[in-house]
């Protein structure tokens, strides 16, 4: 996927740095050296993304993203190293699409994040969330939860997905369904299945196997055929 990309970074090396790893990677980059030189930019040139350093001075990169937000609805993205929580979520409830740490991989972090801001631009925003967007929230922790779940999704390795009960381990499990190109979605709670007949309900059986076995079962596994099969409380 291409855009036209508007980063604004007051340091010359990581300005350069950044900006040509986007343009080998095929994206259109317009630089800006703080945020008034940004705003000017946005007034003649069209972007379909902003990528902003949030540590900046005279004017930050909170104060960009609210200037922006009064007169475009644009993807907007933050980065810095260091941030602190409440600074990740003033910048969620002022609209920003994501906030990265710095330093980040350009092909493994930045790259999916901006993909995924042109993807929400171009389409109409479903009723209800899907993907990586079922998972709620504007700190970095859960950033950085739906950045990894686009990157597992592209993977066909069996997930752990670990957490207290009550965390959201089936929400993760479907965000990651979402964004693959998988099949059918099948959950089961393994605590509900008895010992006796776990083999039988995840492999199936065919009839006659063991008394009570009066006719074919397809097993769970089969059901989730080129799908995904979340097992529920394997612990």
């Amino acid at each position: 996927m291409s855009g036209e990309l508007l980063l604004v970074e007051d340091r010359c090396r990581t300005r350069e740095k950044i900006g040509a790893e986007l343009r080998a990677l095929g994206y259109g980059v317009t630089t800006a050296r703080d945020g008034s030189e940004a705003l000017a930019i946005l007034r003649t040139q069209r972007v379909d993304v902003v990528l902003s350093d949030y540590r900046m001075s005279p004017m930050d990169g909170l104060s960009l993203l609210r200037s922006v937000r009064r007169t475009l609805d644009l993807p907007f993205i933050l980065y810095s190293s260091g941030a602190d929580a409440e600074a990740v979520f003033q910048a969620g409830r002022d609209g920003a699409f994501y906030f990265l740490e710095y330093p980040f991989r350009i092909e493994e972090q930045l790259l999916p994040t901006i993909e995924e801001s042109l993807s929400h631009q171009q389409e109409p925003a479903p009723e209800d969330r899907l993907g990586a967007d079922r998972i709620v929230g504007c700190s970095l922790e859960a950033h950085r939860v739906r950045s990894l779940v686009r990157r597992v999704a592209r993977s066909r390795a069996t997930v752990l997905v670990t957490g207290e009960t009550g965390t959201g381990k089936e929400v993760v499990a479907r965000a990651i369904h979402d964004e693959s190109e998988r099949g059918p979605f099948v959950a089961v709670a393994v605590t509900e299945l008895a010992e006796s007949l776990l083999d039988s309900e995840l492999f199936g059986h065919e009839r006659g196997a063991f008394t009570g076995a009066t006719q074919r079962r397809r097993g769970l596994f089969a059901a989730a055929t080129r799908g995904t099969l979340f097992l529920d409380e394997i612990g």
